[in-house]
This record gives C-alpha cells, structure tokens and sequence, in this order.
C-alpha cells in the first residue's frame, strides 16, 4: 500500500510539472524585430502574451554596442494594459537596459491576454548599419499565485540601413578579386551539387554564388539577408560571380516566378539566369522549330537525373541555368554581335544548364500554325518579319502549319 501511495504521489507530482510547462509555454514577454536610423530615438514595445493575472515582471537586454537608453521616457511609458498601481524601473547597466515591472498593492494584475506593456526608448549610434542581434534574457514573470515563470531568451533583430553594394552595380562593374557585401536580399533559385548557387535579387539580376567553406552552413538557406553576403567577384566568360568569404545569415526568399522562353521567340535572358525554355532536342542543342530556327546549346554537367530526350520532339526544360559561353564583346547587358567569326547570332553564344530533365515531351511536336493561317516569314534569329524578305540571308517561312529553311540571295 505504501508503494501505491507513493507512485499516486509521483504521478501527481509529474502531471503539476506537465501542467506548469503547458503553463510557461503560453507565458512570454518579447519584443519583436524592428529597423532603427543612425541616430535615430525609437520607441519599442515590450509585449506581454499571459494566460495568468500577472503581478511582476522582469526582463534584461543586451543592447548592440553604441546604443542608448532614455529611461526618462520609458518609465513614464506604460499603456493601458498597466494601471496607476504599477511602477516601472528601468536602468542601463552595461550595455543592458534592466527593466521591473511592479503591482505596488498587487490589487490590479495584467489579465490574460496579449499586448504591449510599455515603450523602452532607445537611440542607435551615428552610423549604425546592417542587422544587428540583440537578446532578451534572465526574463520573469509573477502570477497571482506567487508562482514564478521564466520564459526562454528571445533573439530581437535591430536593422539599420543595409551596408553594401547593389548586386545590379557589382554586375556592371565589379572588380577582379574585389570582396563586396552585397546591399540586396538575395533569392537563391537552383542549387548544383558542390555548393554551387543561383541567385536573384529579385529586380532582374542573377549570380552565380560559390559557397565553398560554407557550403553545409547555407544547404538549407533559401534566401540570404541583406548586407550578410560577403564574398569576392570574378567574371568568367562573362559570367559573374561571387565566392563567400564568411557566412551569410538566412534571409526571407523572395515569391519570385521563372522566367519561359520559347526558342520560336526572341532569346536574350541574362547571364546567370535561371529559365524554363521550351524547344525542339537535337542532340546537343534545343531549337525554335523543328530542325531549324534559333538555338540554344545544351550541357548536362549539372543535371541531376539521366536524359530520356527524344530527337525532334519538342521539351519544356524547367529550371535551367543560363551561361555565356564568352564574354560580350561591346560590354555587358543585351545580348551583342561578339566574335563574327566565331558565331553569326548572339543566341549561339548561350549554353543552357538543365538541372532535371523532363521525362516526356511538350504535348504539341509540331509548330502551332494553323493550315489556313497567313504565311510567315521568321529570321534565323527568331524575329518574326513583317513580309517575305528581301535581303540575302537563309529564312524560316511558315505556312500550312509547317516549317521550312528558305536561302535568299
């Protein structure tokens, strides 16, 4: 019987425990993510989420260093969710604001519920900059019932205006071997095996990221905050990119859609972009039409699965990576007449990275002309003519809803 007695004792001793971490885990005091000017005075609420009447509260925050503490303005900050019988001491003690919430008569708790307490006022340093963390600790809170909860520390993120420099400048004129921050949120959109990533930032400009050292820290990141890439930049080939120096913080990735090119249409994306493209397989090139038209030359390296293409069926390849095959020769941006001797067309000059293949072809194999339909007439760099050409020149025409190569001279 005594064994049976003890055993009730401990079970009832384990389901109070239970009910005291259900307790504290709907007890928190927090202050959430906020963005500061150099020298800027901001007021931050100090929220309070309760599901008991609360008589006391404490908190500590360690403050990034350069930060100032008005405490004036913060003990005469309380909000309606405090009454009159409440004290507020607040100090600054080494970098940390120490703040005590007190019912003097503990007549008139905090009900249950979920708001703002306060304002702590602070001032950020002239030239603050970046995403700064700063942490909420040794944090405590009193219920009617003497019962005492310590809620877990809480990460709060100050930012000040982005360090860096634009991705759009770093693709326009970076310099060899230069090391840049780079100001943007950047999107990652297709990661190779070996910690190569593509990236966006968001505005029309890609980069190639080399993720080296840090290739297990950012595996998982879909995005990198902004003015948190730090890295060096090479152009190869015409190809930007950027080779991380330190770790990059996690950032929030961007609701972006890929750009579809249809290689019957006019081909200029950017260098590093990551496309879906639409075309006929040949081998080792797609194409606008079937046998002919533009192209666009493949390369599986960064292919994740074995390729089950079809010769003359036409594909939409998803997720693939676009690279030069050599520099523009009149600077970059648009697409440019580079090496004539090399190549006639500009899209000669694009090789097409697929990641994943498809399994099967497009459900449309031959060119969408209807047989009635008006004859075209199609440049062999995909730009439709307003009437049959006159220049010497091989042409594209198009008519009772087939393709033909049609030589001019």
């Amino acid at each position: 019987m005594k064994f049976l007695s003890t055993l009730r004792f401990c079970s009832t001793l384990a389901i109070v425990a239970l009910c005291a971490n259900f307790a504290m885990a709907a007890n928190r005091l927090y202050i959430e993510d906020f963005s500061i000017a150099p020298g800027e005075e901001k007021a931050v609420d100090v929220i309070l989420e309760n599901d008991v009447p609360v008589t006391s509260l404490q908190l500590y925050w360690s403050l990034p260093e350069g930060f100032t503490f008005n405490r004036r303005s913060t003990t005469n900050s309380a909000t309606e969710r405090l009454s009159d019988d409440w004290n507020i001491s607040a100090n600054l003690h080494n970098g940390q604001v120490i703040v005590l919430f007190e019912d003097e008569y503990q007549e008139t708790p905090i009900e249950p519920g979920k708001g703002a307490i306060c304002k702590i006022y602070i001032t950020a340093p002239e030239g603050f900059s970046g995403r700064h963390e700063s942490l909420l600790h040794d944090l405590e809170i009193n219920d009617t019932d003497f019962e005492i909860y310590n809620p877990e520390d809480h990460t709060v993120i100050i930012s000040g205006p982005t360090a860096g420099t634009p991705l759009a400048t770093i693709n326009a004129s970076g310099e060899e071997g230069q090391e840049y921050t780079v100001a943007d949120d950047l999107t990652i959109m297709a990661t190779v095996q070996g910690g190569l990533l593509f990236a966006t930032d968001g505005a029309g400009e890609w980069i190639k990221i080399l993720s080296g050292d840090f290739a297990d820290d950012v595996a998982d990141m879909q995005a990198f905050a902004a003015g948190t890439t730090k890295a060096t930049y090479n152009k190869i080939n015409g190809n930007g990119q950027l080779t991380l120096t330190a770790c990059p913080e996690a950032g929030n990735p961007a609701d972006l859609a890929l750009t579809t090119y249809d290689l019957s249409q006019p081909f200029a994306p950017k260098a590093n972009e990551v496309i879906n493209i639409i075309g006929y397989f040949y081998g080792d090139v797609l194409r606008g039409y079937a046998g002919l038209g533009q192209s666009a030359s493949l390369n599986l390296a960064w292919c994740t699965n074995e390729s089950s293409l079809m010769v003359g069926k036409q594909y939409k390849i998803d997720k693939a990576i676009v690279q030069l095959k050599e520099a523009w020769k009149d600077g970059d941006g648009a697409p440019r007449r580079i090496n004539p001797e090399d190549y006639d067309y500009a899209f000669q000059n694009y090789e097409i990275y697929p990641t994943v293949l498809p399994d099967t072809p497009t459900a449309i194999e031959e060119v969408t002309v209807a047989n009635d339909a008006a004859e075209q007439w199609i440049d062999l760099g995909g730009r439709l003519l307003n009437q049959q050409p006159q220049a010497a020149g091989i042409y594209i025409r198009i008519a009772n809803g087939k393709a033909q190569k049609v030589v001019v001279k």
